[in-house]
């Protein structure tokens, strides 16, 4: 039973794979971030806009996400995001895939203001030495 459903799931879709490139993924990605952030979806809007999704083998699309709410949100509207971008691209062989980032499986998430600049500073070091050059003492 399963199998005719598959097949029959495999014959509704047009049989397109067009090429494309992060560009003209980025162009979509954000024309559906701006109608969902129109639409009052800011939580979905915010996800695509802070996190760059990146093109793997087979047209596969992966999006690192921080933070496990932000993935089951993700995970809410994705059916929709890849319509689109099927639609979009003329491309019907892409699929989104959510990976949540290791660091957050792994439990290191930063709770005081302490350890949140002392991630920032892990992720660019370039930012303690900016805080010098302004002279900017820390209040943590």
């Amino acid at each position: 039973m399963d199998t005719v459903v598959e097949e029959s799931a495999k014959e509704a879709l047009p049989d397109l794979k067009d090429s494309f490139d992060h560009e003209s993924l980025m162009k979509y990605w954000k024309m559906y971030s701006d109608q969902a952030k129109k639409d009052g979806k800011i939580q979905l809007s915010t996800t695509m806009n802070i996190n760059t999704p990146t093109i793997h083998e087979n047209y596969q699309i992966e999006l690192l996400i921080d933070n496990p709410a932000q993935h089951e949100f993700f995970q809410e509207e994705k059916s929709e995001l890849v319509n689109f971008l099927r639609k979009s691209l003329n491309n019907y062989t892409l699929n989104v895939y959510v990976k949540l980032d290791d660091s957050v499986k792994s439990g290191e998430v930063a709770y005081t203001n302490k350890e949140k600049y002392q991630k920032m500073v892990e992720k660019n070091p370039g930012l303690d030495d900016f805080r010098k050059q302004l002279g900017l003492e820390l209040e943590l």
